[in-house]
């Protein structure tokens, strides 16, 4: 997976929002996905800049996590349900 800097995503949701050119031609010129720069917008419209930040977050050694939902399993007499 690709990670974009803010300024980009930034700068290509604002040409949307601008009405500069379609969804599709301004993912063409930053070199996105479309399904990448809807998700952007939406997250703008929805947070505003800080909708664009990344999610990860980066600890002291240098290494990352992505945040996750942990899912627990049912069950029942020591069997799956």
């Amino acid at each position: 997976m690709t990670k974009y800097a803010f300024e980009i995503k930034l700068e290509a949701v604002l040409a949307y929002l601008e009405g500069k050119a379609s969804l599709r031609d301004i993912a063409n010129q930053f070199n996105v996905s479309l399904f990448s720069l809807r998700n952007w917008v939406n997250h703008y419209r929805e947070n505003g800049e800080k909708g664009l930040l990344n999610t990860y977050t980066k600890y002291e050694n240098g290494r990352t996590q992505l945040h996750e939902r942990q899912w627990s399993v049912p069950y029942a007499n020591g069997s799956c349900v």
